[in-house]
């Protein structure tokens, strides 16, 4: 059964993005936002282990010592602990999110397709004009006929999951009174600190630095969905728990998972929208390859999703997503690595006579999608 766990801040959060934060280095780091799939793992695999009872060990990292060692099954759920993303273990735990909730729905990034100007929204479409590139031809992104450049916006916000579903399903842009802000969610709180001697309770030159948090809204919450976890390792709720950076206290509810019906492509131009960071080796979607002609020269890319036979036409990726983490049994930072952001947007078309049936109407790809990453679904162009 999908369970929906559901993280009302009670206080502000704070989470590290890609910036440096060593003493003396960096002076003013805001928080990212939403809270990466990395983040959201570490918090299940911690209150799986910690708030249900099934671990008594001093050291979780070890499981030493432990009397329920041997008949653990919280283990077998979340895998290793202190897995790191590069060697993944993680059990038989399946994580699809975060997003954002708001008075109970759902929101997810705006796709990165959508365009605003003079307070009206539009689509990029692919290009009819074939573009020369260093990985091929391509279609570019491009406004309809008519649109002008000038005062032309991308939009950085949210939109509500039934207004994204009849978007995807209709190709229809919504109403731009439908986009919502980061400060229709949270705000942000800017904190000064400086460290300190504590011997001597002295401050240290160089060493003042400062991070901006942010305090959410009333009916606000982050929330994801949890599977493959049996019902005697899940915690009673409400939890309070530990969340982000600083550590801030949190109140975790679990409920049933009650989704949205999301129809079935059955269109040959498909579109593929990233609901959250995708985990790929390079720009592309993960096992598509260059088709080449005679010459030598790459005319598309092609690939398989749920064995459909598909062809890359154009894509919305925006810039990458620097995701890391803090390994907590080595104690250390995690690398950086670049990803592809949520809101992205692949255009797709099905070869002739593919079975679109197949298709699922949402699914991962990429690597570590069981924590999270890699989500997507798929709506029509």
């Amino acid at each position: 059964m999908e369970r929906e766990w559901i993280i009302q801040p009670l206080d502000t959060l704070f989470f590290r993005g890609g910036l440096p934060f060593s003493a003396g280095e960096t002076g003013w780091v805001e928080s990212f936002f939403p809270p990466t799939p990395q983040t959201i793992q570490g918090l299940v695999r911690y209150v799986l282990l910690r708030t249900t009872g099934a671990c008594d060990a001093k050291d979780i990292f070890s499981c030493e010592p432990c009397s329920k060692r041997d008949s653990c099954r919280v283990k077998q759920v979340i895998g290793s602990v202190g897995t790191d993303v590069d060697i993944p273990d993680f059990g038989t735990l399946k994580i699809t999110g975060p997003c954002l909730g708001f008075k109970g729905k759902r929101y997810f990034p705006v796709p990165l397709d959508l365009m605003r100007r003079n307070g009206s929204l539009f689509s990029l479409r692919p290009s009819p004009t074939i573009t020369e590139s260093d990985v091929g031809d391509l279609r570019m992104p491009a406004r309809p006929e008519g649109i002008l450049q000038e005062g032309t916006d991308s939009i950085h916000g949210w939109i509500e999951e039934d207004v994204m579903i009849r978007y995807l399903n209709d190709n229809i842009p919504p109403d731009d009174r439908l986009i919502l802000s980061d400060d229709s969610f949270f705000v942000k709180e800017p904190r000064v600190g400086i460290k300190r001697d504590v011997r001597t309770h002295s401050v240290e030159t160089g060493m003042l630095y400062a991070i901006v948090p942010l305090r959410f809204r009333d009916d606000v919450d982050i929330r994801f969905r949890v599977s493959n976890v049996p019902a005697e390792c899940e915690p009673s709720t409400p939890v309070v728990t530990r969340f982000g950076g600083e550590g801030r206290t949190v109140s975790l509810n679990i409920v049933d998972y009650n989704g949205p019906d999301l129809p079935r492509t059955s269109e040959r131009l498909i579109k593929l929208v990233m609901l959250q960071p995708g985990c790929f080796s390079g720009w592309c979607l993960p096992d598509f390859t260059p088709v080449k002609n005679s010459t030598g020269r790459v005319t598309h890319w092609s690939g398989r999703i749920d064995g459909v036979n598909l062809k890359l036409v154009s894509a919305c990726t925006g810039r990458a997503s620097k995701i890391g983490g803090f390994d907590a049994v080595r104690k250390r930072v995690k690398a950086m690595r670049n990803h592809v952001p949520a809101g992205s947007v692949y255009f797709l078309e099905a070869e002739a006579g593919e079975d679109l049936s197949k298709l699922a109407p949402e699914g991962t790809i990429g690597s570590n999608n069981n924590i999270g990453f890699g989500h997507y679904r798929f709506g029509r162009w």
